[in-house]
């Protein structure tokens, strides 16, 4: 079952995404749902965890929302519990990547995005349409670097983060876990507490 089929956590419009670049990719796929429907892409979180008791699973979370409840995080990690859930990337074709990026699991990068030399993407994070990670950046995990965002060389973004679209994130500059920036910021100082930054340049709220 598992190996030519690939599941995607949720059916939100991250979900979609991911499951259009699978398309493009021609990988079978299943939506991981709570609410069963009559879409045969579909398959039950109680029926998906019974069907991988002896094998193993291609997974990829397909939950965007980055919040500080921590939701995406959680349903992560329950899955993460299971033996034989192994969490996949999913990078579609048009993307970038230099071969001296790290590129960890569980990752999804969009169209048109950029991963330059030596950037470090950790677990979990979504590089989305035409997002541009540079040279020696670090991207941890659970983080969300919005479409057409930029994080400028050696910067380095905390866990959880919101990097919203079409803002800047400039060289060298560190941001704190659990922190947004708003869409179309441009952040010139390291953030030394989560929170919400917007503005050009970005101020906390």
């Amino acid at each position: 079952m598992s190996g030519n089929i690939y599941y995607i956590i949720g059916k939100g419009g991250h979900a979609k995404v991911i499951s259009s670049t699978l398309r493009l990719l021609n990988i079978d796929f299943k939506f991981i749902v709570q609410k069963i429907t009559d879409n045969n892409e579909d398959i039950h979180e109680d029926d998906f965890f019974k069907q991988i008791v002896s094998e193993k699973a291609h997974v990829i979370c397909g939950i965007g929302k980055v919040d500080n409840g921590n939701n995406r995080i959680k349903v992560i990690e329950q899955y993460s519990n299971n033996k034989n859930v192994e969490f996949i990337n999913v990078i579609h074709p048009t993307a970038y990547l230099s071969k001296e990026a790290i590129i960890d699991k569980g990752v999804y990068i969009g169209p048109l995005a950029v991963i330059n030399p030596d950037a470090h993407i950790c677990n979990h994070t979504i590089i989305n349409t035409s997002a541009i990670i540079e040279h020696d950046s670090h991207i941890d995990d659970y983080t969300h670097v919005a479409c057409g965002a930029v994080c400028l060389g050696e910067s380095v973004i905390g866990k959880n983060c919101l990097i919203g679209a079409n803002s800047t994130v400039l060289q060298c500059i560190k941001v704190h876990d659990n922190s947004i920036l708003g869409a179309g910021s441009t952040l010139i100082n390291h953030t030394n507490s989560e929170g919400i930054y917007v503005g050009a340049p970005a101020l906390k709220k």
